[in-house]
C-alpha cells in the first residue's frame, strides 16, 4: 500500500485506489480499462475519446462530438435523442434533425421561420367579390374567396360560413371557414389556388395540410398539385401530382400530405406570364355532398407546421395584388371611387390608383351594371350616371374610368365619381 505518483500510465490499472486522488488528476491514461467501480468520485482533467454507459451527475466544459441516449436533465446536449426537464441550452449553434417539436408543436426543419404558407387566404378571411357563389356554366371556373377558384360544371356553391365562438376542433380561433356544396357531380370538379410563378417550390418536398369534414352526401376528392407552365408560344405540359385522398367524416379532422414537387429543369414557359403552382382538391366520384375546409397550407419541407396566422391586413394586400374592388358600404356617400376632371358635358375621367401593384394589367372593369347606381359630384350638384361606368385605360398602378351623365357637367371642371347604391362597387382583376 501507498502512493504511486507519476504523470503517464499505460497498461491496466489494478487494484483499488479508494482514497487516491491522484488517478483523477493524472495526466495521460493512454492505454487500458478502468471499470466503472474503479473511478473516483470527481474527474478534473480533459476525458479524449469515447464513454460509454451512463453519466449520473453534472458534466462541466464543452462536448465534442455527439450525445446519444436521452440527457434527462443536460445542460448543454444539442444532438441528444431527448431532452426532458426544464433544461438550459447555451453554446449551441445548430441543431440537426429532421422532426423539431417544441411544446407539442412541429416547426419548420427547412424554409423560412415566416412566410411559411405559399398560399395567400388560406384561413379564408377575404371575400372581396362576396360572400356566395354559384356556377351555373359547365366546363368553366370562377373566384369565390380571394384567391380560390371553383368550378369545372353547374350546381356548385362555394359560400363563407363563421365559426362558433370558442370552438376547439379547428385551433386558433378561426373566423371562417369555406363550404363548398355539389347538387350535381358530373367528376373533375375542382377547388384549388394558383400560386404564382411555376418556380415556386419547384424540385422540393413540401407539405400540404388543411381542415375539412364532409356535412352531407358521399362526395370524396383528391388532393394534388399541378405545375402549369402557362399559355403563349410553346409551353411545356402540366406536371399533376397526386397527393392522396383524405377520409372525410362529418367531424373536422387535419390532413397532412407530402409531395415532391417536379424540377423545372428543360421546361419551357409560356410567353403571356401567367405561369403557375395550382394546389387544391378534385373531385374523384360522380357523388354528392358538402364539403368544408379550413386553414389550408403549403410550406416547404417534410412537416406540417401549426397552420401561419397573418393579420387581415397584411392577407388583404397580398390579395389585392391579384383582385381590387371598391365597394359602397353602409351609406351611398360611402363609395368614393376617383377623383375626376370633365372632359364635356357629359362626360367625366376620374383616376383609381390601386393601393399595391397588380400582377398583371388589367383589362376589363367590372360594375354592378346598373346606372342609376353611380353619380358625378361636381361643385355643390350631383348628376345620376346615364350608362354603367365605362373602361377607359389601366396600367398595374391606377386605371381611368369614365362616367357618363345626361349633361349639366361643367367642362374643365373637377369632380368626383361616387356611388348613388350600396350595390355600387368598381373591381379590376389581374388573376391567374
Amino acid at each position: 500500500l501507498g502512493i504511486v505518483t507519476a504523470t503517464s500510465f499505460s497498461g491496466a490499472l489494478s487494484g483499488t485506489a479508494t482514497t487516491a486522488t491522484n488517478l483523477a488528476d493524472a495526466a495521460n491514461i493512454t492505454t487500458g480499462t478502468l471499470s466503472n467501480d474503479r473511478l473516483p468520485a470527481t474527474i478534473t482533467k480533459n476525458l479524449t475519446g469515447n464513454v460509454t454507459g451512463n453519466v449520473t451527475g453534472n458534466v462541466t466544459g464543452n462536448v465534442t462530438g455527439n450525445l446519444t441516449g436521452t440527457a434527462s436533465t443536460a445542460t448543454a446536449a444539442a444532438t441528444a435523442y431527448g431532452i426532458s426537464g426544464s433544461p438550459t441550452l447555451s453554446g449551441i449553434t445548430s441543431v440537426s434533425t429532421s422532426n423539431l417539436t417544441v411544446n407539442g408543436n412541429a416547426y419548420p426543419t427547412a424554409g423560412p421561420l415566416s412566410s411559411r404558407n405559399k398560399l395567400i387566404n388560406g384561413n379564408f378571411d377575404v371575400w372581396q367579390r362576396g360572400t356566395s357563389f354559384t356556377s351555373t356554366v359547365s366546363g368553366t371556373s370562377d373566384y369565390t374567396a380571394d384567391r380560390w377558384k371553383a368550378g369545372g360544371g353547374t350546381s356548385t356553391t362555394v359560400s363563407r360560413q363563421s365559426f362558433t365562438l370558442g370552438q376547439t376542433d379547428v385551433p386558433g380561433e378561426p373566423t371562417y371557414y369555406a363550404q363548398w356544396a355539389l347538387t350535381n357531380n358530373s367528376q373533375n370538379y375542382e377547388f384549388q389556388q394558383r400560386i404564382e410563378d411555376v418556380r415556386t417550390l419547384a424540385g422540393k418536398q413540401a407539405t400540404i395540410s388543411f381542415y375539412a369534414r364532409r356535412t352531407t352526401g358521399t362526395v370524396t376528392v383528391g388532393v394534388r398539385t399541378v405545375q402549369y407552365f402557362g399559355t403563349g408560344g410553346s409551353p411545356s405540359s402540366s406536371v399533376i401530382v397526386s397527393a392522396g385522398a383524405p377520409s372525410l367524416t362529418s367531424s373536422w379532422q387535419k390532413f397532412t400530405y407530402t409531395v415532391d414537387i417536379a424540377s423545372i429543369s428543360g421546361k419551357t414557359l409560356g410567353s403571356d406570364n401567367n405561369h403557375s403552382l395550382w394546389v387544391g382538391f378534385q373531385i374523384s366520384d360522380t357523388n354528392t355532398g358538402t364539403i368544408e375546409i379550413a386553414q389550408f397550407q403549403l410550406e416547404e419541407g417534410s412537416v406540417a407546421t401549426p397552420f401561419e396566422h397573418r393579420s387581415y391586413g397584411d392577407e388583404l394586400a397580398r390579395c389585392r395584388r391579384y383582385y381590387y374592388k371598391i365597394q359602397a358600404k353602409a351609406s351611398n356617400t360611402s363609395g368614393f371611387f376617383a377623383n375626376a376632371h370633365n372632359r364635356s358635358a357629359t362626360s367625366a375621367l376620374g383616376v383609381t390608383q390601386f393601393p399595391v401593384e397588380l400582377r398583371t394589367t388589367p383589362t376589363a372593369l367590372e360594375q354592378s351594371g346598373t346606372a342609376s347606381d353611380y353619380t358625378v359630384n361636381h361643385g355643390n350638384n350631383q348628376t345620376a350616371c346615364s350608362s354603367v361606368p365605362a373602361w377607359f385605360e389601366a396600367d398595374t398602378f391606377a386605371a381611368r374610368t369614365n362616367f357618363t351623365t345626361a349633361g349639366s357637367l361643367t367642362t374643365g371642371q373637377g369632380s368626383i365619381l361616387r356611388s348613388a347604391s350600396t350595390n355600387a362597387y368598381l373591381a379590376w382583376s389581374a388573376e391567374l
